[in-house]
């Protein structure tokens, strides 16, 4: 046994108030009950919640879409078979994209100075 303590409450260094630990699976059997349980619930109310978030709160609802965007994307259209109007739209896109991800960023990519 380890070294006592001269607090009852407390156990000695290396010591567990619970030796068996958790048994087996019983953290896994929570995650996974919890996720049926919110996958059923995103089923039957997300799409009222979305519609809500994207009246009352269009930055959030805009940075989550720019969260779940990739990180990188790969084209197989050739910049020269675009006009230039398509080329200005998708250079307008992806600067409303950066905006999102990274609000503290201007249009050109420069860093808003915050007012004190």
């Amino acid at each position: 046994m380890g070294t006592v303590t001269n607090k009852p409450w407390l156990f000695a260094k290396g010591q567990s108030g619970n030796p068996a630990g958790r048994p087996k699976g019983s953290r896994n059997k929570l995650q996974e009950s919890f996720l049926a349980r919110l996958s059923e619930d995103f089923e039957r109310f997300g799409i009222y919640a979305i519609a809500r978030v994207r009246r009352h709160d269009t930055l959030g609802y805009l940075r989550v879409v720019g969260a779940l965007m990739p990180k990188e994307i790969e084209s197989k259209t050739s910049l020269d078979d675009l006009t230039d109007e398509q080329l200005n739209a998708a250079v307008a896109a992806v600067r409303t994209l950066l905006a999102i991800a990274d609000p503290t960023q201007g249009e050109a990519g420069q860093e808003i100075e915050e007012e004190t």
